[in-house]
């Protein structure tokens, strides 16, 4: 945002599961599909397995869903920057993505960072009033953007 009378929103999101039970059912999906393609070959059951088990784990790690790069806090701050906190200790300043997504009850923020980082958040991983004033903040910062690239905005300037 860069309204600078908003106060900054720090927000504890260590406590977080809805992206490991994202991360988790995806692995289970691949057990599953290796294990039904080892019914009909065990050979190409176990390639399979190893190959897209190795995959998606490797991919969850490197988008830093889980780990020590994982995200325990975040702050977005009045000028519009956001501070991220790894669980391992180290805090990276980044830039909230044009395509971070808001629901009624989810978020789904990303960052230009260190690499593009992301981040899924849904009732539980946060208190009801954290996630309410998150998905506000988010749908106000939305409709700022909007409005200074819209075509309107550029004639009035």
């Amino acid at each position: 945002m860069s309204s600078r009378d908003v106060p900054a929103l720090t927000l504890d999101v260590s406590r977080r599961r809805t992206d490991l039970r994202c991360a988790s059912s995806l692995l289970a999906l691949c057990a599953l599909a290796s294990a039904i393609v080892g019914v009909r070959s065990l050979g190409l059951g176990l390639c399979l397995a190893v190959v897209g088990l190795g995959s998606v784990s490797y991919g969850f790690w490197r988008a830093c869903w889980w780990g020590t790069r994982r995200l325990d806090r975040i702050a977005w701050l009045p000028d519009g920057r956001w501070l991220l906190s790894e669980r391992g200790g180290q805090s990276l300043e980044g830039r909230l993505r044009g395509d971070s997504r808001v629901g009624a009850s989810y978020v789904w923020l990303r960052w230009d960072a260190d690499i593009v980082r992301s981040m899924l958040l849904f009732h539980g991983d946060l208190t009801e009033p954290e996630l309410r004033r998150l998905i506000v903040r988010c749908r106000i910062q939305g409709l700022q953007s909007l409005a200074h690239s819209s075509p309107s905005a550029s004639r009035d300037s």
